[in-house]
């Protein structure tokens, strides 16, 4: 039963990497950066889960939210994956701004 399982949990994190070794040997164009002001966080919970939701979102490298500043710093791969992210914050009801784009 264990040598069952055992294999079974083999299986399932062969692929994953697969995946991490094909993501890390192709050559990535630098980050994308910009700096957006959200409107409607009532506490750092909501800037917690803002930073969670949008770095789950494919193409986002990190999202750091602050709730006394009210904005956000997003890294993306590219500015298409921003303006994903950008759609699901508005999608979870809050207003976001571009507030500026920083280069890297």
């Amino acid at each position: 039963m264990r040598k069952a399982l055992l294999l079974i949990a083999l299986m399932i994190s062969l692929p994953a990497c697969d995946r991490l070794e094909q993501q890390t040997s192709t050559p990535t164009a630098a980050p994308v950066v910009l700096v957006v002001d959200i409107e409607g966080m009532h506490c750092t919970a909501c800037a917690a889960s803002i930073s969670a939701t949008l770095q789950n979102c494919d193409g986002i490298q990190s999202a750091d939210v602050s709730f006394d500043d009210a904005n956000a710093t997003i890294t993306a791969d590219n500015a298409n994956a921003l303006q994903q992210a950008m759609q699901v914050a508005r999608e979870m009801g809050y207003t976001i701004e571009t507030a500026r784009a920083e280069s890297n």
